[in-house]
């Protein structure tokens, strides 16, 4: 006759979801489980396998209780647009205490990628959010808060994507203001709208102030007497370059500089940096063209990430002859 068990199940992988949370899946052992968990060694194995089963166990549980979580968070919001500021506040100032971040992109970065098992129980976590996420998007486009030609599935991606990336950004020593920063452009650019259009002649001023500062920002590396000397240049050739303009609310943000699939550049405003507008910039290049190139200098490196991400590959080194710092050239091709 078998004994019932000395200990509540649900309560010991709490504490081994808190464990792990806390440690990470590769430095915490066994015994540090058994003590943490205060069990027996046989009755853990007996009960939740060896360390992977047991966290496999965790991240499902986890799983589980944060969409629970996440559910509760948004249905009670009597609009769309309400729902998703509950959304970014609950990542902003929600779980306090946690400040390991979210024990799923742990999972994300640690053993998902080595685990085929782990990623697919963080994949499907992550697309049932994106799918509520959706399912808000889709109920504010029914009510009209939400442009119906915006596409829904791309901005739920999108918005899991940040809410993601506040959840990190959370665990940092990035200021609130910040994360409140990001969270209101994203619901100017959702509730408000964005336009990709083409360049007008009454554009000029506004997006040369946004290449000159763009470029001193992103190259210090570069003299910014360099970027000044070539300015009366630069707005000589834009009217008969090809250029697309993004705004918000009828302000320019950013712009695209394109020549037969050579990306001259994406340049995006101070305030409107890490909104997700040079990525939807560069998707605009992508519909037009099948093959891109563009040159990009080695020590912007957030630069040469972005593409990487949005998958360009480096195709030869190089050297800009006006500045004499190295350059990637970079190409993407359509699958």
């Amino acid at each position: 006759m078998s004994r019932n068990k000395e200990f509540d199940e649900n309560v010991a992988l709490q504490k081994a979801i808190e464990l792990f949370w806390k440690q990470g899946y590769e430095k915490t052992s066994m015994s540090d489980l058994v003590e943490h968990m205060g069990i027996h060694r046989k009755s853990l194995y007996d009960t939740f396998g060896d360390k992977r089963e047991l966290y496999l166990k965790a991240i499902q549980c986890y799983g589980k209780s944060s969409a629970e979580r996440f559910r509760a968070v948004i249905s009670d919001a009597a609009t769309a647009k309400q729902a998703i500021q509950d959304a970014f506040d609950e990542m902003i100032e929600g779980n306090k205490c946690e400040r390991s971040g979210c024990f799923f992109v742990n999972a994300a970065n640690e053993l998902a990628p080595r685990d085929g098992e782990a990623d697919k129980i963080v994949n499907q976590a992550f697309l049932q959010m994106e799918q509520g996420l959706f399912d808000i998007i889709r109920k504010g486009q029914e009510s009209g808060e939400i442009p119906c030609h915006q596409d829904a599935r791309i901005w739920a991606e999108f918005l899991q994507n940040t809410l993601i990336g506040i959840r990190v950004l959370a665990r940092t020593s990035a200021s609130k203001d910040k994360l409140y920063r990001i969270k209101e452009m994203f619901l100017e650019l959702l509730f408000n709208g964005i336009e990709i259009r083409k360049f007008q002649t009454g554009d000029l001023e506004e997006i040369m102030k946004i290449w000159l500062d763009t470029n001193i920002r992103a190259h210090c590396f570069v003299p910014e007497d360099y970027w000044k000397s070539n300015f009366e240049m630069v707005k000589g050739a834009l009217p008969c370059a090809e250029v697309y303009v993004c705004e918000i609310r009828g302000e320019i943000k950013a712009f695209l500089g394109i020549d037969s699939g050579y990306i001259a550049g994406i340049f995006v405003s101070n305030e409107a940096q890490s909104t997700g507008i040079g990525k939807r910039l560069l998707d605009k290049a992508k519909a037009l063209y099948p093959k891109l190139s563009l040159s990009v200098y080695q020590k912007n490196e957030r630069a040469v990430r972005f593409y990487q991400r949005e998958g360009f590959a480096i195709e030869q080194e190089q050297m800009d002859e006006n500045t004499g710092e190295a350059e990637y050239r970079m190409v993407w091709t359509q699958a």
